[in-house]
């Protein structure tokens, strides 16, 4: 009969079984990787498989000229050996869950796409890690510790490359997002073994493991480097911003810094922070590498322009012997009494 016969013609070109692109159209892709266009007019029109032993051959969509359909059972009982069964896993964004399914290949054609309702038979761990692969490394859940550990450690390689004065014998992983993504199965496999859902995979702590690839010494290394926070003259402990590899910032309210005449190094001494300058309202003020420079050549001009906008604070006219404070002038008094009372 007519399913035997193209069973036949298949064995004998195996290179040309078509499965129809998208339904009610005459657009095939062939086995061997190549397209084609079947006539609107044939009788075979939006069959799902074709076998095709005769066709005029172009560069990129061959004209079909003979072909005989084909069931897809028919493929499962003749072809069982010749179809290749991959099981695939993609990110649904909209649905925010795991698509799962087994893919059905003969040679370069996917001929059927099953889900796969028994999570149990999958192989959970390499379909995560090609998955992490194919979107990225932001698939995963960064904390703003995490991406602050990979800045800093990012930092100090960079710093090890372009700068002369800073000189390390100690090795440091690579923490950018490239080599995350190609050293994936070294640092993140163990962590894996019973993740089943997007839930659990954005649950994973990155900070816990990012610092688990790290060893004891250099943390405390990396800690003495550079070092997440620095405590400023007020008081407070100010976050060191290392998103640029090249330049360390630590963006600190003015009033805070009142007192400090050297600016704050990191890199064991030899690299000054980049201190950009807040007003009250945490609004830009100055940007300078030279602290004692700024409050002898700039500071009366700024205090001017801000003593009228946030007359509420502390503007004293010698900021090198002044105190520094994160408060308003009336808190600043209600401390002072209550430390003498």
């Amino acid at each position: 009969n007519q399913e035997i016969i193209s069973v036949l013609i298949l064995l004998a070109y195996p290179d040309r079984l078509a499965k129809r692109r998208v339904k009610n159209d005459n657009k095939y892709k062939l086995s061997n990787g190549k397209g084609a266009i079947l006539n609107i007019e044939d009788g075979l029109y939006n069959s799902e498989y074709l076998v095709v032993p005769t066709l005029n051959a172009n560069e990129k969509d061959s004209y079909i000229n003979k072909a005989i359909c084909i069931s897809y059972s028919y493929l499962e009982d003749y072809f069982e050996n010749s179809i290749k069964k991959i099981e695939t896993i993609t990110y649904n964004k909209e649905n925010n869950k795991f698509d799962i399914r087994e893919n059905h290949f003969f040679l370069n054609l996917k001929i059927n796409s099953i889900p796969i309702s028994k999570p149990s038979k999958v192989n959970f761990k390499k379909l995560l890690l090609d998955l992490i692969q194919k979107e990225g490394i932001d698939l995963l859940t960064w904390s703003k510790n995490a991406t602050v550990l990979k800045q800093r450690v990012n930092f100090i390689n960079e710093q090890k490359s372009i700068n002369e004065n800073f000189n390390l014998d100690v090795k440091f992983d690579d923490f950018s997002d490239e080599n995350l993504l190609n050293t994936l199965p070294i640092w993140l496999d163990s962590y894996l073994d019973d993740i089943t859902t997007i839930k659990q995979l954005e649950a994973l702590d990155m900070y816990s493991i990012l610092l688990g690839v790290i060893s004891w010494e250099n943390q405390k290394l990396l800690d003495k480097m550079a070092p997440v926070c620095i405590k400023v003259p007020s008081g407070s402990n100010i976050q060191i911003d290392y998103s640029n590899k090249e330049v360390p910032i630590l963006s600190v309210k003015l009033q805070e810094m009142f007192g400090l005449n050297e600016t704050p190094k990191i890199l064991n001494g030899c690299m000054p922070l980049q201190i950009h300058l807040l007003s009250p309202a945490k609004r830009p003020i100055q940007i300078t590498y030279d602290l004692k420079s700024f409050w002898e050549n700039s500071y009366t001009e700024v205090k001017k322009e801000l003593f009228i906008k946030y007359k509420r604070h502390y503007w004293p006219d010698n900021p090198f012997e002044a105190i520094a404070t994160s408060k308003t002038k009336k808190h600043m008094m209600k401390e002072f009494k209550d430390t003498n009372h």
